[in-house]
């Protein structure tokens, strides 16, 4: 599955391309077995800058993409084992 957050789907592919950002419910509808799935997530999370500047303001930093979509995931019983991720920012 291939999602988009801030730009429509290219015409004719509405399809194979969703729009939004990854919810526990978008994700139910493309997963079947969780128990056999495998997951690769790339994408912007917390980074030790956040961390820092949330923490001089004395809250919690925002969660981003991947944190976003790691509790999604967590939620419809995806095994941690079977998410390969990379992060940047």
């Amino acid at each position: 599955m291939h999602t988009l957050t801030r730009q429509d789907p290219a015409p004719g592919l509405a399809r194979e391309v969703r729009q939004g950002r990854l919810t526990a419910s978008l994700l139910r509808e493309v997963v079947g077995d969780t128990s056999a799935c495998r997951v690769y997530l790339c994408g912007p999370a917390v980074s030790t800058w956040d961390k820092k500047a949330a923490k001089e303001k004395g809250v919690e930093p925002a969660p981003r993409f991947l944190e976003g979509s790691l509790a999604a995931l967590e939620e419809i019983g995806v095994p941690k084992a079977h998410v390969t991720l990379e992060s940047y920012g």
